[in-house]
């Protein structure tokens, strides 16, 4: 086995793997100029299943005319009333679910 250099043992990659970064709470973050709380990974699922629960999985928008789809849990989107970028929020007062057609005519894609 190769022995390292002097050098290669004392580079900065190496003195940085004995810090230890400050974990935040796990899946929680807050917004970085509005503060309201964002989720990620799977705090944002268990939003997403309480929001399919709530809808009973059927399509909240209603953009497209007559739509009574039901959007399973495969296919169906959590849509943000409040959009995340305008400073919505991920409570689920302000999520609402969708199909993926509705979904699609509501942020005119």
């Amino acid at each position: 086995m190769a022995r390292q250099s002097r050098i290669a043992r004392k580079t900065p990659l190496k003195r940085s793997g004995r810090i230890k970064a400050k974990r935040k709470p796990d899946g929680v973050k807050e917004g970085k100029h509005t503060g309201k709380i964002r989720l990620y990974g799977a705090a944002l699922t268990d939003l997403r299943r309480q929001v399919f629960e709530k809808w009973g999985g059927w399509c909240a928008l209603k953009t497209a005319s007559n739509c009574w789809r039901s959007a399973g849990w495969d296919c169906g989107h959590m849509h943000h009333v409040i959009h995340r970028s305008l400073g919505g929020s991920d409570t689920l007062e302000n999520c609402v679910w969708a199909c993926p057609n509705c979904h699609r005519k509501e942020h005119g894609q």
